[in-house]
């Protein structure tokens, strides 16, 4: 939800790194979330049918 006030301090420091800062934040939060609680496990894959 931060990610237009992220692209306008960027804009506003000439850094666009901080985009890239934003973006691995948000990856390591989601990765985190997601090994604590499967959305998709092994059983409920769908299973080839040939």
């Amino acid at each position: 939800m931060a990610f237009p006030e992220v692209i306008q301090k960027s804009l506003r420091l000439y850094e666009p790194s901080q985009i890239a800062k934003y973006l691995i934040d948000a990856a390591q939060e989601f990765n985190a979330f997601y090994s604590h609680v499967r959305v998709v496990s092994h059983s409920s894959r769908p299973q080839p049918s040939f």
